[in-house]
């Protein structure tokens, strides 16, 4: 199922909000996660995990909302755009996108 998802940084309370389309979906993107020690390689998250090798440990992932697959990855990435709005993740997080 495609989606939106959140990370908390537990340590920091800053927020990471992205969204999950295509074949893998949600389950897809988090296994990304788990790849790559915990960033996704997003370039935030990244800095953090070459810092501390261990810093994923501080994150904590919430899906915010399913959504159907037939949508378009354009759709999804609007809603995404959405909860980074609502959120605030581009000035107090880890959006910079």
């Amino acid at each position: 199922m495609s989606g939106i998802y959140l990370i908390l940084d537990d340590l920091t309370g800053k927020q990471y909000i992205g969204s999950a389309y295509g074949k893998e979906g949600i389950w897809g993107r988090w296994i990304e996660y788990v790849k790559t020690n915990g960033h996704g390689n997003n370039i935030e998250l990244k800095k953090l995990i070459e810092n501390d090798n261990e810093y994923f440990h501080n994150f904590r992932f919430t899906i915010l909302r399913t959504l159907d697959k037939s949508l378009s990855d354009k759709q999804v990435i609007e809603y995404e755009n959405l909860y980074k709005e609502k959120f605030g993740t581009r000035k107090h997080g880890y959006t910079k996108n």
